[in-house]
């Protein structure tokens, strides 16, 4: 009788250790996979918001290479676009900062240094060109940073 309640106990113990175990780890796993969806909307609002901020500065530029302008009323909402964007790209990788990569915020300071070099250039498609490429590059850094730590694995090209 002794050794039955011996077993009996010993099997409850197991389930309950059993039970623990599987709810610690469900729990675990609930909370990374809550940590990476954060990242993952994270790196597609930054993605998104730097290329709201490229698109107007494609516009001026495509039009400028091809003569024409743009009347005023297009240019001024282009710009207002593109000024919602860049606030919208600081906010994002301010409010971010705690959940992706240090180096994203690094991208942005460096986009902002390429936007300055920008403005002291003395012509409008040059200034166009200086700073699609610094937006640009961001999106390219952003991406890779943001693949390496989803650990999203890119096909080759």
């Amino acid at each position: 009788m002794y050794i039955e309640i011996l077993k009996i106990a010993a099997q409850i113990l197991i389930s309950v250790g059993a039970a623990f175990l599987a709810a610690r780890l469900a729990t675990s796993r609930y909370r990374s996979e809550k940590v990476w969806d954060q990242k993952m909307l994270a790196y597609s609002e930054l993605i998104e918001s730097l290329h709201r901020m490229k698109w107007p500065i494609s516009e001026h530029l495509t039009a400028t290479l091809e003569g024409r302008e743009l009347s005023d009323e297009a240019s001024d909402e282009l710009w207002a676009d593109y000024r919602a964007a860049r606030k919208d790209v600081s906010k994002v990788a301010e409010k971010s900062s705690f959940i992706v990569s240090h180096e994203v915020v690094d991208a942005i300071a460096d986009l902002e240094n390429g936007r300055s070099k920008a403005r002291t250039s003395q012509y409008w498609v040059e200034h166009l060109e200086i700073e699609w490429n610094a937006i640009n590059k961001s999106i390219d850094i952003v991406k890779r940073i943001g693949n390496k730590d989803l650990k999203i694995k890119m096909p080759n090209k």
